[in-house]
């Protein structure tokens, strides 16, 4: 299951908010094990960093909240930040990170990060480096700032060239590329609970509770027959697996036991 919307913490209905609604699910999802029904994890997407308070961070604690967490930064500067008119900090991100880490093993973190946006000097873009690598974040959704006419940015002053903007996307990629590596490699030999969603020659190609895209190999049914590809092993599945090599296509894992 996954939850998404435009600004998904902002979710009020019925007297429930995004905390409450998170909790009263993830108790579904384990009255649902409880009684025998198929593994059910809940998924969410993007969250505001100061919305992760106290009763955010108990919710996500339950085992059926996957270990992946997809922060809005957009900058590490404050500046840059008061520029945008966002309702986070530097200060913030740090601790909406820290908090969820707290509670979740060695999760997923992923991040929106604009380049160059009106005023960005070097020094902002040096404090959004230092942030990413600082939060460790995994995975970075890099933009670089385009002007729309109309907006309150297009008129501002210091407009970054696009050339430097193309510059500090590139950067943020390439470390982007490089935490998700190290990341990637630090799970073989360890193990992972991976949906199963398509079947490629003798694997099946699925997703990990921290989001790393996975194919598994030797996949056995319940009654310990390897039967790879057969109605058994079906679509949506999950399984538990042990992360043994990292490719530029897929994290290669072995099958150990359905979940």
């Amino acid at each position: 299951v996954v939850l998404t919307g435009v600004n998904l913490t902002s979710y009020m209905s019925r007297g429930l908010d995004f905390a409450a609604l998170l909790t009263k699910l993830a108790a579904s999802a384990a009255q649902s094990a409880k009684a025998g029904n198929p593994s059910i994890r809940i998924r969410i997407s993007s969250l505001e960093p100061e919305t992760i308070d106290e009763r955010m961070v108990r919710a996500v604690e339950s085992e059926f909240v996957c270990p992946h967490f997809h922060i809005s930064v957009q900058s590490g500067s404050n500046r840059i930040l008061s520029l945008m008119r966002r309702h986070n900090n530097r200060e913030k991100i740090i601790d909406a990170v820290e908090r969820l880490r707290s509670v979740k093993d060695d999760p997923f973190f992923a991040a929106d990060v604009i380049a160059g946006f009106p005023g960005e000097s070097d020094e902002d873009f040096e404090q959004t480096l230092s942030l990413l690598e600082d939060c460790r974040f995994t995975f970075l959704h890099v933009f670089p700032y385009s002007s729309r006419p109309g907006t309150a940015a297009a008129a501002m002053k210091h407009q970054v060239p696009q050339r430097i903007a193309g510059e500090r996307t590139e950067i943020l990629r390439q470390l982007s590329a490089r935490n998700f590596k190290i990341y990637a490699e630090s799970w073989i030999g360890r193990e992972a609970d991976v949906l199963l969603e398509e079947k490629k020659a003798d694997k099946w190609i699925g997703t990990s509770g921290n989001y790393l895209k996975s194919a598994v190999c030797d996949i056995l049914d319940n009654g310990d027959r390897q039967t790879l590809g057969s109605e058994v092993t079906r679509e949506g599945g999950i399984c538990r697996a042990v992360i043994e090599d990292v490719k530029t296509d897929y994290i290669y894992a072995r099958f150990k036991k359905w979940l």
